[in-house]
């Protein structure tokens, strides 16, 4: 209620929308709410947090594509491969959203959602599975190589 009351009464859903989030900060530089003190127009600050955040992330996937593909190399359709394949494409789902990799999101979600339901019959959907662990790092690198551009290149902000 009192954060309420000092005024925090919006809130910004993950996945992060760049854009979105500039208008939320922006509707509130000019109030109370905002201590212009910590304002900074460059961006600088927030450009290499999220820098250091696409790089631990980076970290992050080559461990878990490198488990998902050893998975797929000997995938045995036991209940206990199968949560550790679902949680493995939940988490890359979710640093994935953080990061604003929307489409290495959107293949992640679809693995999580073939694995949590049960769906594969072995070979055919082994194979689909297998295709979408190489789009997801064909579109990781793609959205790394995208994140080093020059902030301006980047949807201006």
């Amino acid at each position: 209620m009192i954060v309420l009351a000092i005024g925090f009464d919006d809130c910004i859903g993950k996945p992060i929308n760049l854009i979105d989030l500039k208008k939320t900060i922006l509707k509130f530089k000019n109030t109370h709410l905002f201590n212009t003190t910590y304002y900074d127009d460059s961006y600088s600050d927030n450009l290499d947090l999220y820098h250091r955040l696409v790089s631990k992330s980076k970290e992050e996937f080559e461990k878990d594509h490198d488990r998902l593909t050893q998975m797929t190399e000997s995938f045995d359709l036991e209940d206990d491969a199968l949560k550790e394949f679902e949680e493995l494409s939940h988490k890359i789902k979710g640093y994935s959203a953080t990061i604003c990799f929307e489409s290495v999101r959107c293949i992640a979600y679809n693995l999580e959602h073939i694995t949590a339901n049960k769906y594969i019959k072995r070979d055919k959907d082994l194979d689909i599975i297998r295709n979408l662990i190489g789009l997801l790092k064909i579109q990781f690198d793609k959205s790394i190589e995208y994140c080093q551009l020059p902030p301006t290149k980047v949807g201006g902000l």
